[in-house]
């Protein structure tokens, strides 16, 4: 079974963090990481900001619920209002150009959560600076309702909240005891609850929330593939380059050994031998340089393209450029489907499937979309498979 690329980058885990504290540059949190063995998620490992260890030339995606004391969440009740009026009556005169808003629909209830533009930015730049790209954001405790749809539980703590799940009532609190709950076989502590479902959700989404940060998470992603290219991109071509050097090196020190056992042999039949054996040379450098100017230069600007226009409810699972058309074969020359870009994966939404391939048909470049599948794999779920043909 193929794997999404997320999951390959990410070594087939996936992570939540839970802001707890920023100020003065100085962040508090907690973390949980989640693998993913045999079509299930279990828990590996949960840290804090005092035992996180992670290399600085590996980059993670996550999902980051920023719960702070900066975070403020009102709680309105039988409210049929749109979400700017719903935003006025819980935060009258809200000067919207300073805050980022999130609205959580919970039964009859609706919980609007606030935060400074600028505390949220400087929370989610501390954590790139670990090399922590971020794929949502929650704001406050809301995202403990994602529970109901995973345990029986009726009443739990967080790092700072105590939550009635039957009634989706949230209380801050102090000093709060730490629990242990079971969830989907999985022993967790209440303190990193809200990491763990932050992990489960950037796996699967568990609730939905409506919200004003788009920007932000997509300028995170933005910057985590322009990482990836120029990380892989650059190790790729090095590879390449090296390995065309080493075939020229083999390949030339095989037949100067030859030459050197011939050396009676006249000046016309070894002429004969060098001739072709420059061609031969000259063809692989050649090829060595287109190699990698097109890996370089062509691929990684559609790639670069695809990814930008690429919605958070689709996941990738393949990107071939110019795949084979037939299997390699020796003394038989490679045939590639030129000018043609494979792409496979899930979309978790019909509309945004539809916008997003509108999207691509709209650059400069596509020629033609050609849809091969579209499946139903659940309520809301699909798997695709499609195929782009480029003008080059």
């Amino acid at each position: 079974m193929k794997r999404p690329l997320s999951d390959i980058l990410n070594g087939g885990n996936y992570y939540g963090f839970e802001v707890n504290l920023y100020n003065d540059d100085q962040m508090v949190f907690k973390g949980t990481v989640l693998t993913k063995q045999k079509g299930e998620l279990s828990l590996k490992d949960t840290f804090d900001h005092t035992t996180f260890k992670h290399a600085s030339a590996k980059k993670l995606k996550a999902a980051v619920v920023i719960n702070t004391n900066k975070v403020l969440t009102k709680c309105l009740e039988n409210q049929s209002l749109q979400n700017d009026m719903l935003v006025e009556k819980a935060f009258p005169n809200l000067d919207r150009n300073l805050f980022y808003v999130q609205i959580c629909h919970e039964k009859d209830l609706q919980l609007v959560s606030i935060a400074r533009k600028k505390h949220v930015h400087d929370c989610i730049a501390s954590l790139e600076s670990l090399g922590i790209y971020t794929t949502s954001i929650i704001l406050g405790n809301v995202l403990v309702f994602g529970l109901k749809q995973l345990s029986d539980l009726e009443h739990v703590y967080t790092s700072n909240a105590e939550v009635n799940l039957v009634h989706s009532k949230i209380q801050k609190l102090e000093d709060l005891p730490n629990k242990t709950y079971e969830i989907q076989d999985q022993r967790i502590e209440s303190i990193f609850l809200l990491s763990f479902l932050a992990g489960i959700h950037q796996h699967i989404r568990i609730i939905d929330v409506d919200h004003n940060f788009q920007n932000i998470i997509e300028s995170s992603n933005q910057e985590y593939h322009q990482m990836l290219l120029f990380f892989y991109g650059l190790r790729g071509a090095i590879v390449l380059l090296l390995t065309g050097l080493l075939i020229n090196f083999i390949y030339f020190n095989k037949y100067y050994s030859y030459i050197q056992q011939q050396e009676n042999t006249d000046n016309s039949k070894l002429q004969s031998i060098l001739t072709p054996l420059k061609t031969q040379v000259d063809r692989l450098d050649k090829l060595t340089v287109q190699i990698l100017e097109n890996k370089g230069s062509s691929s990684s600007f559609f790639v670069n393209e695809i990814i930008k226009t690429l919605p958070d409810s689709v996941r990738l699972y393949e990107l071939s450029f110019q795949p084979l058309s037939k299997p390699i074969r020796k003394d038989k020359p490679v045939e590639l489907e030129e000018n043609t870009i494979h792409l496979s994966g899930n979309s978790y939404s019909k509309e945004d499937f539809a916008f997003w391939n509108t999207q691509l048909q709209d650059l400069e470049w596509v020629s033609q979309i050609l849809i091969k599948k579209f499946d139903a794999i659940g309520p809301s779920s699909h798997v695709f498979e499609i195929t782009i043909v480029v003008e080059i």
